[in-house]
């Protein structure tokens, strides 16, 4: 019995032994082909899909501002205070209108006076020009021949009175005397002689000349006067919109030229802004100097706003300032942009997008 028992322990051992056998030979199977299958995946390339090439952009976004083409910035030339206001923000006003007085009554009356002067300085220049009239030159004789005559009578006076000194008839101050008035008479008729023979040949060129000058200088000072007359008057430049008032009746105004520079913007400061609403343009600041060499003049925009979402409206580079200026450490350039369609909501400021076309 004991070798039946270890007969079938041996039979039972090696049953188990084969199954052993076939599971590690199904295992190496496994892995044989897994390593094939891997081996040739790795070694044979994937086909990939091919991509388009990617194009580098050539469009140049920047932020800009709406401005009117046609504007200035307006304020009086002389000092003084305001009399008369005659317009008001959003009308319409015409080129050469008046648009604020200021008190003008002191110069008023100093330009009456300078007229009087210039009057007064041509009245001169005529007479001295003119020389005098046959019957003042008649006068000149006249008093010429009567000084002669007082200066025969001293000379035989004092001639008498010499012979009567000599035979101590009279005083030595009586000699005196009529010597001294000899003399008086004789510098009277070389006056007299003098006077006539100005009056006959008339006034000399330089006096002539300086009673000109007078007249001139009369005739600048009117002038002058008249031309800050005329400065009291602030005129529209051009027909165009009041965008903006600063001023009020009764206010003393410094001077401050009037001004057109395309960098102002609206503020609170200025005296009258006016400006042609009817045509606006972009005027952007933020291209450097890297983006502004791709940039070329009659360049296609496409502008949009910030304030009118939906809108967009065409556009073309008008113009590029050739001066650039320092920016947050940049150099900038400013490109003045022609929208070739007008919208009715656009207002001065406004901010705009613009994408313009590069090179």
């Amino acid at each position: 019995m004991n070798n039946e028992l270890q007969r079938g322990f041996i039979m039972n051992l090696n049953s188990k032994g084969k199954k052993w056998t076939a599971v590690v030979l199904i295992v190496i199977i496994l892995l044989a082909g897994g390593g094939y299958y891997a081996f040739h995946r790795e070694s044979t390339p994937t086909q990939q899909p091919i991509l388009p090439p990617v194009k580098a952009s050539n469009k140049v976004v920047a932020e800009g501002k709406v401005i009117p083409v046609k504007y200035s910035v307006l304020s009086f030339s002389v000092s003084g205070i305001i009399s008369e206001i005659l317009v008001a923000e959003g009308d319409k006003v015409e080129a050469g209108q008046v648009l604020v007085r200021l008190d003008s009554r002191e110069l008023q009356a100093k330009s009456q006076s300078d007229l009087a002067e210039l009057a007064k300085a041509q009245a001169s220049h005529s007479k001295t020009n003119a020389g005098l009239r046959p019957q003042e030159v008649t006068m000149k004789q006249a008093v010429m021949e009567q000084n002669r005559a007082s200066s025969e009578e001293a000379k035989a006076n004092f001639e008498r009175t010499k012979r009567l000194f000599e035979q101590g008839a009279v005083s030595g101050q009586q000699l005196d005397k009529d010597k001294t008035a000899y003399l008086k008479s004789m510098a009277e008729l070389r006056q007299a002689e003098a006077d006539l023979d100005m009056a006959k040949a008339g006034s000399r060129s330089e006096d002539i000349a300086v009673t000109a000058a007078d007249v001139a200088a009369a005739k600048a000072k009117l002038h002058g006067t008249q031309e800050s007359i005329v400065l009291t008057e602030l005129r529209a430049p051009f027909s165009g919109t009041i965008a903006s008032i600063d001023l009020k009746v009764g206010e003393f105004v410094s001077i401050d030229p009037a001004k057109r520079d395309e960098n102002v913007e609206i503020t609170d400061n200025d005296n009258i802004q006016l400006a042609d609403l009817s045509k606006w343009q972009i005027k952007t600041t933020d291209l450097t100097e890297i983006n502004i060499a791709r940039i070329k003049e009659g360049a296609e925009v496409k502008i949009t706003f910030d304030a009118i979402p939906g809108l967009e409206l065409p556009g073309k580079v008008t113009r590029i300032r050739p001066f650039g200026e320092k920016k947050r450490g940049d150099m900038t350039y400013a490109v003045f942009i022609e929208p070739l369609q007008m919208d009715e909501r656009m207002r001065w400021n406004m901010t705009a997008s613009v994408s313009i076309e590069a090179s």
